[in-house]
């Protein structure tokens, strides 16, 4: 039910993760497109968010999604516009995000044989309980991010 116009849908990478980020110098690179495709701009915000979560461990979500989104939002808005309509939505994105990698990720899964430091072991424990209360994949207010960061 999301308006898809010009200004806030078409291509996006789908996989915009800290894996396919480079950095030369003064420079970013974005690698791996193969997952290109039409739809939302927000979804490779949040790709990012869902995935730097993931992988961030020690200090508190919520305090890192507050500091993470403020920079990340501060360049991001230098290039392209992001209403603060779209920032509410981020929730429901990383929930699709959220439902789609367990998926995807559920019949290949063995904890036994995970490695402790990988992003999988990091994700799966607990999911499926998170998943069936209804749990938000992060607790912050979006609404915090409203006024132009």
């Amino acid at each position: 039910a999301a308006p898809a116009t010009d200004r806030n849908y078409g291509l996006v990478h789908w996989d915009f993760c800290s894996d396919n980020i480079r950095w030369g110098g003064t420079r970013l690179g974005v690698i791996d497109f193969d997952d290109c495709g039409y739809g939302w701009y927000l979804m490779d915000t949040a790709v990012l968010l869902f995935d730097v979560l993931v992988l961030r461990r020690g200090e508190d979500r919520s305090a890192f999604v507050e500091r993470f989104m403020r920079a990340y939002l501060a360049g991001y808005r230098r290039h392209k516009r992001l209403e603060d309509a779209w920032l509410l939505e981020l929730p429901l994105f990383l929930k699709l995000l959220e439902i789609n990698v367990y998926a995807d990720v559920l019949p290949y899964y063995d904890a036994s044989a995970e490695a402790a430091d990988s992003w999988v072991a990091a994700f799966m424990p607990g999911r499926k309980e998170r998943l069936e209360r209804g749990e938000p994949y992060v607790d912050y207010a979006f609404t915090r991010l409203a006024g132009g960061v």
